[in-house]
């Protein structure tokens, strides 16, 4: 029998969603785990310190997730193997085990990780960086600037100030902006967002516990 090409296989693997039966697919042969690897387009990332050994299989991946462990150094890393990337997620959701053993790590990621991922993916579209504390304006300013985002959740990144929002009411694409518990917001930085291109295309903006924004900063939102 005559082998089949990459393609055929892409074609088969493009019906084979259930990841465990994708990692079987992979072990066929070398060719499978070669095109298993070329055309997965979503990774969740359990254990950051293993980036390194299994990334590189990856290119083509359009959406990752990753919980507690990852790094700037492991960011940079995504930012080079995976420019395609539309969607990140940094608040993956991991059983009590998993946060145990990273513990000590919570807050490794900061506005050079974030930089890193801005530069190298320039198809971003969203980014969810909740609890992120290291991130700040530089990052949320660089992922402003660098991609054409629709959803963007700062939640708890205790960095975000109204410089931040002065670049993101620029943003022409932005439709869903989450700053729950970002307390060094202020009214200023609402009417950044009021009278900016952001104002024409956001959709939901959370502020929930910004204990710095007051009814006329709402009012100035209103109008």
């Amino acid at each position: 029998m005559d082998k089949i090409s990459d393609d055929e296989v892409g074609l088969i693997l493009k019906r084979v969603t259930d990841r465990e039966d994708r990692k079987a697919c992979s072990q066929v042969c070398t060719q499978w785990r070669r095109v298993e690897g070329s055309t997965r387009t979503v990774l969740k990332v359990l254990d950051p310190q293993l980036l390194h050994s299994f990334l590189p299989r990856y290119p083509n991946l359009l959406a990752l997730e990753a919980g507690r462990g990852i790094a700037d150094s492991h960011l940079e890393l995504i930012a080079e193997t995976c420019p395609a990337l539309q969607v990140v997620n940094l608040n993956l959701r991991q059983t009590e085990s998993v946060l145990e053993v990273f513990e000590s790590d919570i807050d490794t990621v900061t506005d050079e990780g974030i930089c890193a991922i801005a530069a190298g993916c320039g198809d971003l579209r969203r980014v969810y960086l909740r609890r992120r504390k290291g991130v700040g304006n530089v990052g949320a300013t660089a992922l402003i600037k660098s991609s054409n985002l629709t959803h963007l959740d700062l939640s708890w990144c205790h960095g975000i100030t109204d410089q931040a929002l002065e670049a993101i009411g620029a943003a022409g694409s932005l439709q869903v902006l989450i700053l729950h518990g970002c307390t060094l917001v202020t009214d200023w930085g609402l009417a950044s967002l009021s009278t900016g291109s952001s104002a024409r295309t956001l959709k939901r903006l959370d502020l929930q516990e910004c204990d710095q924004i007051s009814d006329m900063g709402f009012l100035v939102l209103k109008a």
